[in-house]
């Protein structure tokens, strides 16, 4: 895993800075596993980011910030359920790429594509139109890391 020390971080629109305790990259759910598990018996707090396209201060932690850009690979589809299941670094860009060359696309996608999915679903990053759901809204299920790791 890499970890960053106490480097300052800074969104994509400069307008969030933050100097978290620890920046960590799992390059695995093990990985990751081990983070906020370390996180939680140092008693620190956990945030995630991806690729740092919020406007707001959501991913800023004076805790551990957990960079999920690192956790990718393949995107799995299940063709007769209509749905996909892609890694929390995969980036809209690359799920939506997947998708195509399978025959399937997302229902909604905004004009910035290089969120990551986890990003993407936890700031409710939207397309366009009224009756269309954000990412969250087409969630069916996801995994997640509690504080015992």
């Amino acid at each position: 895993m890499n970890e960053y020390g106490t480097s300052q971080w800074t969104n994509w629109a400069g307008n969030q800075t933050c100097r978290p305790a620890r920046i960590v990259a799992p390059r695995d759910v093990e990985e990751l596993q081990l983070a906020v598990a370390d996180a939680a018996a140092a008693g620190l707090g956990v945030r995630v980011v991806g690729s740092g396209y919020s406007f707001t201060p959501l991913a800023c932690t004076s805790g551990v910030m957990v960079d999920v850009s690192g956790l990718t690979g393949a995107v799995a589809v299940d063709a007769e359920l209509s749905t996909a299941r892609a890694p929390a670094g995969t980036t809209v860009r690359d799920l939506a790429s997947s998708l195509w060359e399978r025959g399937f696309s997302l229902l909604n996608m905004g004009d910035i594509d290089n969120q990551t999915i986890a990003g993407a679903l936890g700031t409710a990053t939207h397309g366009s139109g009224l009756r269309l759901k954000s990412f969250s809204g087409a969630l069916r299920s996801a995994d997640y890391v509690a504080a015992d790791g």
